[in-house]
C-alpha cells in the first residue's frame, strides 16, 4: 500500500494557493485546521532542537485548543489533524531515505524511542512508546498512528519525533539546519493560515542570498566576514550558519535584531563553524577524500519499490 499520506498534497501547494483554499473555509475551521498543522510539526521542530519545555507547552497547546471560551465542538477526535499534517511530512522523510538506500523499521523505531524517552513529558511517554509495538521489521508498511483508532498524546509524540530523527541523519541530511527550514516553513504557513495573513505579509522562508547578507550586518563592514558569496563554496559548516541566519530573520528582521541578539548569533556562529571543523579532522583522519564543500549527497541508482508508510483510514 502506498505509504504517502493525503497530507503530503498540502505541502505541494504554493502560499498563494494554501491562503485562497484557507479563506473559503469557515474561519473557525480555517483556524483550527491551520494551528493544529503548525502545532503538530512545532512538536517535530522541538524534539530536533531537543527543547522539552517547548514539546510539552505545544503539546497541552494541542490537547486544550478546542475547550478555548467560544471555540465551536470539534466533531472529530482533537490530535487526529495534527497527525495526519506530521505524517504526511513523515512520508516526504521516507521518500528522501529511498533515494539514497533507505531506511530499516527498526532504525527509525530506535531513534523516535531515544528521543521520546529522552523528551518527551514522562506522563506520555508509555503511551507514545506503545505505537512501536507493532511495527514490522524491514521496509514493509508500517503504521504509526494505529489506524482505526482515535489518536491522543501519545500518537502526536509517536509521529513527531519519527519525523525529527528521519530529519536528522546526516548521511541524508547533512545539513541539520536545512531540516530545521523544512519544519519551520510548515509551522510558519500553517500559522499564516490560520489568521488568514494575506499573501503580500507573509514571511515563511528566507533566500540564501538574504542570510549572507545579515552576516555582512553582524560583522561590519561588508565584505570583512571571510565567508564565501558563493553558496556552491560553502562548507557544510557553512551552510549551517546559513540556516541559523534564516531562523533568525524569519521571525526577528534584520533591521529589528536587537544588540543582545547579534551577541548570541555571533557564539552560536563561533560554537557552530568549531563544531563543523572538529566534525571535518575527524571525518579527514579516516579517509583520504576531501569533503565535499556543498554538503549534497549523491544520489544513488536503484529500482523504484513501493512506498512504506501505510495511509490512515478512520470511520467517523
Amino acid at each position: 500500500m502506498d505509504r504517502v499520506s493525503p497530507a503530503q498534497g498540502a505541502s505541494a501547494v504554493n502560499s498563494e494557493s494554501r491562503a485562497s483554499l484557507a479563506s473559503l473555509m469557515p474561519p473557525g475551521m480555517a483556524e483550527r485546521m491551520g494551528q493544529m498543522e503548525s502545532l503538530g510539526h512545532k512538536v517535530a521542530l522541538s524534539f530536533v532542537d531537543g527543547d522539552r519545555e517547548q514539546i510539552a507547552q505545544t503539546l497541552d497547546e494541542i490537547a486544550t485548543w478546542d475547550d478555548a471560551p467560544g471555540r465551536l465542538p470539534f466533531p472529530g477526535p482533537r490530535f487526529d489533524f495534527a497527525v495526519k499534517q506530521v505524517l504526511g511530512t513523515v512520508n516526504t522523510l521516507f521518500d528522501a531515505y529511498d533515494e539514497v538506500g533507505g531506511v530499516e523499521n527498526a532504525a527509525v523505531v530506535a531513534g523516535a524511542r531515544g528521543l521520546i524517552e529522552q523528551y518527551a513529558p514522562v506522563e506520555f511517554q508509555e503511551l507514545a512508546l506503545e505505537h512501536f509495538a507493532e511495527v514490522p521489521g524491514g521496509t514493509s508498511d508500517m503504521n504509526l498512528a494505529r489506524g482505526g483508532k482515535p489518536s491522543d498524546e501519545g500518537t502526536v509524540l509517536a509521529v513527531s519525533a519519527a519525523a525529527a530523527w528521519l530529519a536528522t541523519q546526516p548521511h541524508v541530511f547533512p545539513v541539520r539546519q536545512d531540516s530545521r527550514q523544512i519544519l519551520l516553513k510548515r509551522i510558519l504557513e500553517s500559522a499564516a493560515d490560520a489568521y488568514g495573513t494575506p499573501d503580500r505579509e507573509r514571511v515563511t522562508s528566507i533566500s540564501d542570498a538574504e542570510a549572507r547578507a545579515f552576516l555582512d550586518v553582524l560583522f561590519p563592514p561588508a565584505g570583512s566576514y571571510p565567508f564565501p558569496t558563493d553558496p556552491r563554496e560553502w562548507t557544510v559548516g557553512e551552510r549551517e550558519v546559513i540556516g541559523l541566519m534564516k531562523s533568525h530573520l524569519l521571525t526577528t528582521p534584520a533591521s529589528a535584531t536587537t544588540p543582545t541578539q547579534v551577541r548570541a548569533l555571533k557564539g552560536q556562529i563561533i560554537e557552530t563553524l568549531r563544531s563543523a571543523i572538529a566534525q571535518m579532522e575527524a571525518n579527514r583522519s579516516g579517509s583520504t577524500v576531501p569533503p565535499a564543500r556543498s554538503g549534497v549527497q549523491k544520489k544513488k541508482d536503484k529500482p523504484k519499490r513501493a512506498k512504506r508508510h501505510k495511509q490512515q483510514r478512520r470511520k467517523k
